[in-house]
């Protein structure tokens, strides 16, 4: 044996030990309770993945990351391109997704193909040493490896899996598993900068794909198709792909406002530092999916901070629509919408948005072009538009832009709870305003004045809740309704953002946000960062709730409760005001903190009641279960351990955590 090849062994051998490390088995545990176990975590992706891979698993999953695991293990049928940034884990995702299909018997024939075989055979290698040594797995599903049959390049497990490994360009032939064509085909790090420098090299690269790997697949039986890859090419494999996909999911790594995307891993700090370090233009297609081929229209394209929008004579919002519809993205063509201005010689881009969109989205860009502008200068709204086209604007632009101005309208329904200083003067002054509507009534607290607009607001397609010391930033409902149509979400809320009566930040960590029914039990969400649908407020309105501790909590628990969507917004839209006044959220010592416990004593038990009593025919029947074994908590010290040991009542956070399991201890949630 060659010294590399013995070296290499070695290195292997120590990649297997520290996956058997981190993956011990709870030996205490019955054949019984382990199947329990198994069926369980079968039923929660995120979970399994957790559980099988801590070891890569290391960081909290973004958002991003949940969805797309869960979109793609719901379907059989599916085509996926993921175009995540480098270090965003794409490849590692994808591995926790086919093993989850694979040894829970949905899948049965893999290949894994990447620009050459060597590169294929180094992404197969995690799979391989996984299913070698992975003591979880071997414990939940069984010894994998089958002698005779396991190379680095290709093998079958006993459960009667096999995974392939190819370079682009090699012969498919021959990838049946028994009966069984390819159902999952991979394809990893499919272009290479070189190559798509020279477009014959694509064209040919992509016939493979066309003509001789995915024709492997079966007409009749499901399959999934995964290409992931970052855009480093206007065109290139990946961005065919995403052309034709079920779903393309592009994420940077960073997100529209400047945040990093995944901050449980890539901090602002290291995104600075690791940026820094190489050109602009590098930074844009290594991880922005923008690749910038200098000098091609601009000769001199520099990147840099915008003057004011003020001291801009006037700004253009110009849109080129791409009219024509793709009806493999379910109707979605490229368009994109452009802020521009003219100051002293330089032509600036402001802001872009481009992206696979509908219509709708196309008009809603233009709107939010004008709310970030904000009144600042002019603008003029232009749109691509010629013979072709004007059919578009006629019969779509203009009917759609009417909508979105009747849409745009924003009541304002409020509330007097009867206060005996200035407040009655100034309510008065927002009833000469056609949009707003005053109500004055007695003071009945502020969870019910609020839980009375609820059941008497007029009919909209959306509502959120207001305080009246907060300020709101101009995108606040712009932003939310926009995601809430974009993600298919029921309820919109976001981090706060609080800042003192003098409107300086305060260090905030202490929401912890829910991500299921069972943890919205135990924490709510800040109420005046919440937007939701028709949909939601009609529920609302058929209830009656006997008690609720605050609006939100119940709204909140509500939309949990019946299974509806809940997308939680890591950036603040707002500046939630703290200060001695404030009915609840406040700056508060540790004595005060400990009297609020006191006080709010029972109060999420008795809110878990009142969704039982309202809500209970609306819920499905998991969330019974978990509503049912909330509310056994105080009946007995196992149910109470029932409760603090179900993931279904975990959060992110392990001090909220401890603190919730010691209120349960003694009866205070």
């Amino acid at each position: 044996m060659k010294q590399t090849d013995r070296l290499a062994l070695l290195d292997w051998e120590k990649y297997k030990e520290d996956i058997a490390r981190a993956t011990p088995v709870d030996r205490n545990m019955t054949a019984a309770e382990r199947e329990k176990h198994r069926e369980y975590l079968e039923k929660h992706p995120i979970e399994w993945i957790k559980f099988f891979f801590p070891n890569y698993a290391k960081y909290e999953f973004a958002d991003f990351q949940k969805k797309a695991i869960r979109r793609i293990i719901a379907h059989d049928e599916w085509f996926e391109v993921l175009s995540w940034s480098r270090e965003l884990a794409k490849s590692t995702v994808t591995m926790f997704i086919v093993m989850n299909l694979t040894l829970t018997g949905r899948k049965k024939n893999v290949i894994l193909t990447s620009n050459s075989k060597d590169n294929a055979v180094r992404l197969l290698d995690p799979y391989r040493a996984n299913l070698e040594a992975n003591g979880r797995i071997m414990a939940y599903y069984g010894k994998q490896e089958l002698p005779g049959s396991w190379t680095e390049d290709e093998f079958t497990t006993k459960g009667k899996v096999s995974f392939r490994a190819l370079g682009a360009g090699q012969s498919p032939r021959g990838s049946r598993n028994e009966a069984i064509r390819p159902d999952v085909l991979l394809v990893d790090d499919f272009d290479t900068d070189e190559d798509t420098k020279n477009p014959d090299i694509i064209q040919k690269r992509w016939d493979w794909w066309e003509n001789a790997l995915y024709p492997t697949r079966s007409i009749s039986e499901p399959t999934l198709v995964i290409f992931c890859g970052n855009i480093i090419a206007k065109d290139c494999c990946v961005v065919r792909a995403g052309e034709m996909a079920d779903s393309w999911d592009i994420v940077n790594i960073r997100d529209k406002n400047g945040f990093s995307t995944w901050p449980e891993k890539n901090s602002e700090e290291d995104i600075d530092r690791t940026l820094s370090k190489i050109s602009k233009k590098a930074a844009q297609g290594e991880y922005f999916n923008n690749p910038i081929s200098v000098g091609e229209v601009f000769e001199n394209i520099a990147y840099g901070k915008v003057p004011a929008l003020s001291k801009f004579k006037f700004l253009v919002v110009y849109g080129d629509p791409a009219p024509g519809e793709s009806k493999g993205k379910k109707g979605k063509s490229f368009k994109t919408v452009s802020l521009c201005g003219k100051l002293g010689g330089r032509l600036y881009v402001i802001k872009t948005f481009l992206a696979q969109a509908l219509n709708a989205e196309f008009i809603d860009w233009y709107v939010r072009m004008l709310e970030f502008v904000g009144g600042k200068t002019n603008v003029y709204c232009y749109m691509e538009n010629n013979k072709l086209q004007d059919p578009f604007f006629q019969q779509v632009f203009k009917p759609l832009v009417a909508k979105v101005r009747r849409e745009q309208k924003i009541a304002l329904f409020i509330r007097g709870d009867g206060s005996t200083d200035a407040t009655r003067n100034i309510l008065k002054e927002y009833e000469k305003y056609s949009n707003c509507v005053v109500v004055f009534g007695d003071n009945i607290g502020a969870a019910n004045s609020f839980l009375w607009l609820i059941q008497n607001a007029h009919s909209s397609g959306y509502y959120a809740f207001s305080d009246q010391d907060d300020i709101w930033d101009r995108d606040k409902l712009s932003s939310a309704i926009s995601i809430i149509k974009s993600t298919g979400s029921t309820l919109y809320h976001g981090f706060a953002g609080k800042v003192d009566k003098n409107l300086n930040k305060i260090k905030d960590d202490s929401h912890t946000p829910a991500d299921s029914f069972g943890g919205s039990l135990l924490e709510s969400a800040t109420g005046c960062t919440m937007v939701f649908t028709k949909a939601l407020m009609d529920k609302l309105k058929s209830y009656h709730p006997r008690y609720i501790s605050m609006h939100d909590a119940w709204v909140y628990r509500v939309c949990y409760a019946l299974g509806y969507s809940v997308y939680y917004d890591c950036n603040s839209h707002m500046k939630y005001r703290q200060h001695e006044s404030n009915v609840s959220g406040g700056q508060m010592s540790y004595m005060q903190k400990i009297a609020k416990i006191k006080k709010n004593r029972g109060a999420k038990y008795n809110v878990a009641q009142s969704i039982k009593t309202c809500c209970w025919h609306d819920m499905p029947e998991q969330n019974r279960i978990i509503l049912q074994a909330f509310l056994g908590y105080k009946c007995s010290f196992y149910g109470k351990l029932r409760v603090m040991m179900n993931p279904q009542f975990s959060l992110n956070k392990t001090r909220t955590n401890i603190q919730n399991k010691i209120l349960l201890i003694f009866n205070l949630i």
